[in-house]
C-alpha cells in the first residue's frame, strides 16, 4: 500500500528563510516516516461572492521544487481547474509544470459551489488535457458522502483519472460502499479502476475538529460523544483512523476487490506536521494488513 503525505504550503507573504524552514520541516517529516512515496501539496484558495479566488499561500510548484532538492518522494500538485481562464491556459500550465518543474502527478479540483458558473475547465476536461501529455497522471477528489459519487468517479476515470484522494475519513461505511459500487461499475464497463488513497487528517485540538467539520467531514456519533467527554482529540481520532483503515483493508481482502488502496495522511495546517507524522507512524503497521 502506497503512502502519501499531504502538507500545507507556506503563506504567500512568508520570507524566503521562512519558506526554507517550512521545507526543511517537511523533509524531516518524510525522512522520519520513512516510507513516503508521494508528497501531496494542495492549492488553497478562498472564493468571494462571485467565485473569484484569493491565494494566500506560496506558489506550490516552487515549493515542490525546493522539497525535491532533499527528498526522492514524488510531488503531487493540486490545481483548482475552474479558476483558470480557459482550457488553453490550463494546458499551458500543465506543460510548464512538466517541462520546468519536472512534475508528473496532479490532483485536479473543481469549484466550491457546484451551481456556480466558473471560467475555467471542469475536472473531467482537465483529466483529458493531462492524458495527452506523456507520463502525466491525473488524480481527483472522492467525497464518499456525496450523491452519485460512484457515477462521478467512473466518469472521471473514463476521462483519464488514475487515482483519487478521499475527503478525510472518520467512518468506514460510506467509503466501503463507494469502493464496492465503483469496482462493480468499472467491471461492468470493462475499465481499470483508479487507485483510491484513503485520507486521514492530523488533528490535536478542538479547533482542528471544528475545521474538519467546516470542511464537511462527517464525525460518527460514537467519536463525537468521545470528543464531547473531553477525551484526547488526537487519541480519539487516531483510534478512528486505525479502525477505518482496518475495516477497509479487511473488506478489500475478503471481497476480492481489485481497486488499489493507498493512504494519504493530511497535515491540515503548518503547525500540525508533527501530528501528521504520528498518524502516519500509527497507521503504518496497518499497511501490512491483508
Amino acid at each position: 500500500m502506497e503512502l502519501m503525505l499531504e502538507v500545507t504550503p507556506p503563506q504567500r507573504k512568508a520570507s524566503t528563510s521562512t519558506i526554507e524552514r517550512s521545507a526543511a520541516r517537511v523533509v524531516e517529516a518524510v525522512k522520519r516516516i520513512g516510507n513516503v512515496g508521494y508528497v501531496n501539496i494542495p492549492e488553497i484558495a478562498e472564493e468571494n461572492y462571485t467565485g473569484a479566488p484569493l491565494y494566500r499561500h506560496c506558489d506550490i510548484r516552487e515549493f515542490s521544487a525546493t522539497l525535491r532538492k532533499s527528498i526522492s518522494a514524488e510531488m503531487v500538485i493540486n490545481k483548482i481547474t475552474v479558476h483558470m481562464k480557459s482550457k488553453a491556459e490550463l494546458s499551458s500550465w500543465i506543460d510548464e509544470s512538466v517541462s520546468k518543474y519536472g512534475l508528473k502527478r496532479f490532483v485536479f479540483v473543481g469549484g466550491m459551489v457546484d451551481s456556480r458558473k466558473y471560467p475555467g475547465p471542469s475536472v473531467r476536461e482537465a483529466n483529458q488535457l493531462a492524458s495527452k501529455v506523456d507520463g502525466v497522471k491525473a488524480g481527483n477528489i472522492c467525497i464518499p458522502s456525496r450523491d452519485d459519487e460512484v457515477a462521478r468517479m467512473v466518469s472521471k476515470t473514463e476521462s483519464g483519472a488514475s487515482f483519487f484522494t478521499t475527503q478525510a475519513l472518520l467512518d468506514s461505511g460510506p467509503i466501503i460502499k463507494v469502493i464496492r459500487g465503483y469496482e462493480k461499475e468499472c467491471s461492468k464497463m470493462a475499465i481499470a479502476p483508479a487507485s483510491v488513497f484513503l485520507s486521514f487528517a492530523a488533528a490535536s485540538s478542538a479547533f482542528d475538529v471544528d475545521f474538519l467539520r467546516w470542511l464537511g467531514v462527517e464525525i460518527p456519533e460514537k467519536r463525537e460523544a468521545q470528543l464531547k467527554k473531553g477525551g484526547d482529540v488526537a487519541e480519539v481520532l487516531n483510534e478512528a483512523y486505525k479502525s477505518v483503515l482496518s475495516d477497509v483493508t479487511a473488506f478489500v481482502s475478503k471481497e476480492g476487490i481489485n481497486v488499489p488502496i493507498g493512504l494519504n495522511v493530511e497535515s491540515i495546517s503548518s503547525t500540525n506536521l508533527e501530528d501528521a507524522c504520528r498518524v502516519a507512524e500509527q497507521l503504518c503497521p496497518e499497511l501490512k494488513t491483508p
